[in-house]
This record gives structure tokens, C-alpha cells and sequence, in this order.
């Protein structure tokens, strides 16, 4: 009597073999496609950043460089004005102020835009409309600066460029000026900060070397806080980057780019160190 055959069974054997083989090889080429697109995609992330980086650094260049020859204008403004009161030697507080207010109407623009200011050693300032103040911080006097600024903000927030007097100018008060100088009102340099690249949907902060905010330009303070270094220090950064990277970049190059998150939403970031103004934007 014959024995029965197990044909049949090794035939089942080897299909099933055959469906893992051909499951473990589906998985395989999967597991490829998926490492693939997540490489493409990748790097055309990357090759976008880079283009956006491109792009944001032609913008830093048309909107800071404006800013930089302004502000080096102020500057020259500055020490014209103290050979302007060196040639008119006021002798006392009522003197100067009339000397400030005639330096004040000189220029029609100047006028509305800009004041003209003396500072005595003792960090007394001066305008047409006589004493102000004091300023807060006397340490660029006693340090006997060439030039200096500083942004005030008693009613509408200024910057104040001043020059050293080659020779002082002593009042019979018992005065000493020592500095001459300047105002410009902040949002006068808003046309600089103003980027129709992007629909001029971008704000632009001034910063002090700490990181204080001295002003910024947007509708919205996206930066909470008065610091904005804590502020980006504290975002998510994406390409590999962090604010610890960025800092570098700047301190080295003098400008920095990077892509964060902020509330759910992306963000591409430049900070940039000016060079006539100790100001990074």
C-alpha cells in the first residue's frame, strides 16, 4: 500500500516562507523610502534655510546699513554743535539757552526732528528751555569719552549723541560743559527698521550690550520681558543651532541668523552688532 504524500504540506511550508520573505523585503524597501524622504526632505529644508538666509542677509544689508550712515551722521552733527557754542562761549545758563535755541532753528528739519543739548561734568543737561535733568549714568564723563549716547526716555523716547568739547566751557554759575550734543526721536529711524521684503510684517529691536530692550519698532513686543537675550535664549532653535551658537556668530562676525519657534509659530532671526553706535539690532 502506498504511503501518503506530503507534497501538499512543503508546498504550504514554502508559501508561507515565501510571503515573510517577501514581507521582510517589502519592509526593507519601506523602511528605505521612509529614511530617504526623511533625508530628501531634509536637505530641502536645508537648501531652503540657506536661500532664506540669503535672503535675510541682502534685507540686514539695505535696512542697517541706512541706519549706519544715518547715525554716523548724528554723530558729525554732534561735534559740528560743539564748535558752534566753542565759538559762542555762553557765560551763563541764560546765555546758552539762547545759544541752543538759535543752534535749534538753524535747520527747519533739525528743528522738528532733533534738539541740541549740553552737558555739564556733572552730568547736568542743558537745552533751549534750560536745566533738564541729570543723566543716570555719569561714567562716560568721568571717563572723559570722546563721544557717547544714550537712549532717554522722558516722553518720547530719544537717542542722545554727544561730543566732547576740545575745551570746556565754564558758566559763572561755576558750570563746566564739557559735552555737546544731540537728540533724535526714536520713531524718526522707524523708516529703517521697515522691511517691504516681507510685506513689512517684521520688527526690528534695539538692543544694549546686555540685551536690554532700548526700543523696538512692531506693533506687538514678541520678546516678553525687558531682556531679549533671556528671551532667546529660552526659544526653540531649529538647523542644528542654538542662542548659545548664535551668540558666537555674532561676537565673531558682528551678525547671526537663526530659525526659532515662538508660541507655535517660526521665526527667522538676525542679530546684528552696528558699528558706529553700541546698539545690536
Amino acid at each position: 500500500m502506498k504511503e501518503p504524500t506530503t507534497r501538499p504540506l512543503r508546498t504550504r511550508a514554502e508559501k508561507l516562507r515565501l510571503r515573510n520573505i517577501l514581507c521582510i523585503f517589502a519592509g526593507v524597501i519601506l523602511l528605505g523610502v521612509m529614511i530617504f524622504l526623511k533625508f530628501y526632505s531634509g536637505y530641502i529644508e536645508d537648501v531652503l534655510y540657506a536661500e532664506r538666509q540669503i535672503q535675510l542677509q541682502e534685507v540686514t544689508d539695505q535696512l542697517f546699513h541706512g541706519l549706519e550712515d544715518l547715525i554716523e551722521s548724528k554723530w558729525a552733527a554732534a561735534e559740528f554743535q560743539c564748535s558752534i557754542l566753542e565759538m559762542a562761549q555762553p557765560a551763563t545758563q541764560e546765555e546758552l539757552a539762547v545759544c541752543l535755541q538759535r543752534q535749534n532753528a538753524v535747520d527747519e528739519d533739525h528743528a522738528v526732528q532733533d534738539e541740541v543739548l549740553a552737558v555739564d561734568e556733572q552730568g547736568n543737561w542743558y537745552t533751549g528751555h534750560g536745566l533738564q535733568g541729570t543723566l543716570s549714568d555719569i561714567g562716560p564723563i568721568r571717563r572723559k569719552e570722546t563721544q557717547f549716547c544714550f537712549v532717554e526716555r522722558t516722553g518720547k523716547t530719544r537717542t542722545v549723541f554727544l561730543h566732547r568739547l576740545d575745551q570746556p566751557v565754564d558758566l559763572a554759575d561755576g558750570s563746566r560743559l564739557v559735552y555737546v550734543g544731540i537728540t533724535r526721536r526714536m520713531e524718526r529711524l522707524n523708516a529703517h527698521f521697515r522691511c517691504s521684503a516681507y510685506d513689512r510684517h517684521n520688527s526690528v529691536y534695539v538692543l544694549n550690550a546686555k540685551g536690554g530692550k532700548l526700543f523696538y519698532s512692531g506693533d506687538k513686543d514678541l520678546l516678553e520681558g525687558g531682556n531679549a537675550y533671556q528671551a532667546l535664549r529660552g526659544m526653540v532653535y531649529h538647523h542644528g543651532s542654538s542662542f548659545a551658537s548664535t551668540w558666537r556668530q555674532l561676537k565673531k562676525t558682528g551678525v547671526a541668523y537663526a530659525n526659532t519657534m515662538l508660541d507655535g509659530e517660526e521665526y527667522y532671526c538676525v542679530l546684528y552688532q552696528m558699528e558706529s553706535i553700541p546698539w545690536t539690532l
